[in-house]
C-alpha cells in the first residue's frame, strides 16, 4: 500500500486486483446459490466493501497484534459477516 502511493503502476496493479475480486465475489454472492442474488446493485456493492474492509483490516490488526487470538477473533466475527451476507427485509 505504501508503495502504491509513490508508485502509480503499482496502484493500478493493485486497483486491478481489487477490481477482480470484487467481480469474483459478486458472481459468487449473485450465483444460482447466493445470498444476496436479490440485492440490488448499490447494496450488493456496500456488502461487498464491507466484507473487503473487515478482512483487509484483520490482516492489518494480525500484524500489529500478533498476540490475537484467533479463535476468540473469529467466534467474534462470524456473526458480523453472517449478518453482511443475510439480506435485509
Amino acid at each position: 500500500m505504501a508503495e502504491a502511493v509513490r508508485n502509480p503502476k503499482v496502484a493500478d496493479a493493485l486497483r486491478s486486483a481489487d477490481a477482480l475480486a470484487r467481480r469474483q465475489t459478486r458472481e459468487l454472492l449473485t450465483g444460482p446459490r447466493g445470498t444476496l442474488r436479490h440485492c440490488d446493485a448499490d447494496e450488493l456493492e456496500s456488502r461487498i466493501e464491507v466484507l473487503f474492509a473487515l478482512f483487509g483490516g484483520m490482516r492489518i490488526r494480525a500484524l500489529k497484534n500478533p498476540a490475537l487470538k484467533h479463535d476468540a477473533l473469529i467466534a467474534v466475527l462470524l456473526p458480523v459477516v453472517r449478518m453482511v451476507l443475510t439480506p435485509g427485509d
